[in-house]
């Protein structure tokens, strides 16, 4: 048997990830929900699940469910994003008790408000009884197909053992001077874009990166996507980590 590079074709084109990695990106969400870290149960992350814009050109995404294949494949790429940093928990500041559920309140408001939705939202009168509930109300409002917005994310970088290659732990970065992370549209007075000097930091251990997705239920296209008529149905509670406001 003989050898030869003779009639050898490289593959051509780039390596496109499933994954968003660090950066500016416009984005509509597809979950909004809140888990628990394993190492403390009194603590709540609140994760944005987005999706980028459709990639076409063979690109083939993460599948939208592992047990049911048959639902296909995201058309853009994904990530679940912390809403900040650290968690929401109980704890005391200068003698004031700062509470969990109400921060994640106060940082849902903040959210709704930049976004310039928070009167439609207040329109539906809608009053929950817990911190979940209310989570699932402004994931069935804001999880539209076509509501798309602009997302700066972070990361903690870190590598793997064995590997050259960059792994992100992703978060929305922290409201400086009255901008925030995220807006509507990418000219936004009150919107930063990303810088990797200031929105990227190492971590200096190894640890599993590995992205979970959860389901994606989308609501019927409308004029007025924030019709209460059109809302996406209320997803399954999922409940399991945390942010500091």
């Amino acid at each position: 048997m003989a050898f030869s590079l003779n009639d050898f074709n490289p593959a051509e084109g780039n390596y496109v990830s499933k994954i968003l990695l660090p950066g500016t990106h416009k984005c509509r969400i597809i979950d909004l929900k809140l888990e628990r870290p394993p190492y403390d149960k009194d603590q709540y992350n609140l994760i944005f699940v987005l999706e980028g814009p459709e990639i076409g050109d063979g690109f083939e995404g993460i599948q939208v469910d592992r047990n049911n294949p048959a639902r296909g494949n995201y058309k853009g790429q994904i990530a679940s994003v912390r809403s900040g940093q650290f968690g929401f928990k109980d704890w005391v500041y200068k003698g004031k008790n700062i509470l969990r559920d109400e921060s994640i309140q106060t940082y849902l408001g903040s959210f709704l408000t930049q976004m310039g939705i928070l009167d439609k939202f207040q329109s539906l009168k809608i009053e929950c009884l817990t911190i979940e509930d209310l989570v699932a109300a402004v994931k069935s409002f804001v999880c539209k197909p076509d509501f798309w917005m602009y997302f700066t994310i972070g990361g903690q970088k870190y590598f793997k053992d064995g590997s050259d290659f960059p792994n992100y732990s992703l978060y929305l970065p922290k409201r400086v001077e009255g901008k925030y992370a995220y807006a509507m549209t990418q000219d936004n007075p009150n919107f930063f874009t990303f810088n990797e000097a200031v929105h990227i930091y190492e971590k200096k251990v190894s640890e599993d990166a590995s992205e979970t997705v959860s389901e994606f239920s989308p609501a019927p296209v409308s004029e007025d996507i924030f019709n209460p008529a059109n809302s996406s149905p209320v997803f399954e509670d999922n409940v399991s980590d945390l942010q500091l406001p």
